[in-house]
């Protein structure tokens, strides 16, 4: 999901109200839409893998483990309020209980060995899907501070990969 430039991308979708606080800025709101500046999935099959540089992101709990990573860079002005804030993904799978974290900041080379911490506090979820559609998770960012978020994408199910789109 490197750029703009691919058909298939992870968007992040960002209602923003402008705070009072610069008089140059009107109280309009205002919808950024931005695309991963990295992403990466980590499996336990292969602890020691990176597979930054792989067309494809899996997410699966069990055996093996695969969590996906997104990083949004200077997605957020200092002065903005977020009203509003989704994931948009595309599914090459059927799937259910896809749920969007936080995490910390990581490195395209990442492996599930040496992966950032996922928080337990879940920011969106969907509870199922169909394969080929478009997803749209709402976000609960409110609190967020950072002008950066790192997010990761999981899911309780077991079975299969549930979700598998274009990178």
């Amino acid at each position: 999901i490197k750029g703009t430039s691919v058909l298939v991308s992870v968007t992040l979708l960002i209602g923003l109200g402008l705070s009072a606080v610069s008089p140059q800025m009107s109280s309009a709101s205002t919808v950024v839409s931005v695309s991963a500046v990295r992403d990466t999935f980590v499996s336990s099959a292969r602890p020691n893998e990176n597979h930054a540089k792989t067309s494809v992101l899996r997410v699966r709990n069990g055996n093996p483990s695969k969590t996906a990573y997104f990083g949004f860079a200077n997605v957020i002005p200092a002065d903005a309020i977020i009203e509003s804030a989704s994931l948009e993904l595309s599914s090459k799978t059927s799937g259910s209980d896809l749920s969007v974290r936080w995490t910390s900041y990581f490195e395209d080379s990442i492996t599930f060995s040496e992966a950032p911490a996922v928080t337990t506090t879940v920011l969106g979820k969907i509870a199922s899907f169909k394969s080929g559609s478009r997803i749209s998770i709402p976000l609960d960012l409110a609190g967020n501070t950072s002008k950066n978020l790192e997010l990761a994408l999981t899911t309780s199910q077991t079975s299969s990969d549930v979700m598998v789109y274009s990178s």
